[in-house]
């Protein structure tokens, strides 16, 4: 959504990456453990990866930064000419190459590759649907990665999903259809998960919402699923979702307009959603 996750700051996002992994390493007291760090702005920072020491964060007015040292310091590496922006999702392939995207109305959505350690970038592509909204990204692997984006208003009601073979050209494929006042949210670049070379699943929210889909072809096919993470109103459903292995995940959701409130935020699967 056009709004969705607005509210999501670096401790959500955070909390996304705890989440992770849980499922990798488990309950560790490392997982558990954090300390605070400058990061030399004061930006909304939306999106997080990391790869051993090297970590970026990016977000809004076209904030990205890194760090080499576990984050004792954090360098300014953003794109230029892009304070109008706002960068939702991160995915840093390894210490030079990494995918940037940028959630907004038509082309506030991009997709920017750096392959020189945030030095420079190149913008692979823009949202050319004027009122199209992309939400998040995931990669199999260097070269093959999908972007999940609303359904455009006024369009074909199917949500917008987008792919690459070579790690820079995007195709737009046939997405699945949405219920009305259905779309997902960009909380992190979180909504979207992929697993092994072409498996993912995305969630979704709005009144519509709080379903999972399913492909198992690269986004060629979807399945979907119901689940019973609340969706009573534009701002709840699903953000986030992992999974440890084919049958094992969890949805994180709930109503960000209202944090404090518990109930229907949490939902797991043990037979693939």
């Amino acid at each position: 959504f056009a709004t969705g996750g607005l509210s999501i700051t670096l401790v959500l996002t955070t909390m996304m990456v705890v989440w992770r992994l849980f499922f990798v390493i488990g309950f560790s007291a490392a997982a558990q453990s954090w300390t605070p760090v400058a990061s030399g702005t004061t930006a909304n920072l939306r999106s997080v990866s990391a790869k051993g020491q090297d970590a970026w964060v990016g977000g809004d007015k076209g904030t990205v930064r890194k760090t080499t040292d576990g984050g004792m310091t954090w360098q300014d590496v953003a794109p230029r000419g892009v304070a109008d922006v706002d960068f939702r999702d991160l995915e840093v392939i390894d210490d030079r190459t990494a995918f940037l995207m940028s959630s907004g109305q038509g082309p506030q959505s991009r997709i920017y590759k750096t392959t020189d350690g945030g030095a420079t970038w190149a913008l692979l592509t823009t949202n050319l649907e004027p009122k199209g909204f992309w939400d998040c990204m995931g990669f199999w692997d260097p070269t093959h990665g999908i972007i999940v984006g609303d359904p455009p208003a006024g369009g074909d009601g199917r949500f917008t999903i987008m792919t690459t073979i070579d790690g820079a050209s995007w195709q737009k494929i046939k997405g699945p259809s949405a219920n009305k006042d259905e779309g997902a949210f960009a909380a992190s670049g979180t909504c979207v998960f992929t697993r092994g070379t072409r498996e993912a699943w995305f969630g979704t929210g709005g009144l519509g919402g709080a379903r999972v889909f399913h492909s198992v072809d690269g986004g060629q096919t979807w399945s979907i699923a119901k689940t019973p993470i609340r969706h009573d109103s534009a701002n709840a459903g699903i953000f986030s979702l992992a999974f440890s292995d084919a049958l094992h995940g969890i949805a994180v959701g709930g109503d960000y307009m209202k944090p404090d409130e518990s109930a229907g935020n949490i939902a797991i699967t043990a037979d693939g959603g």
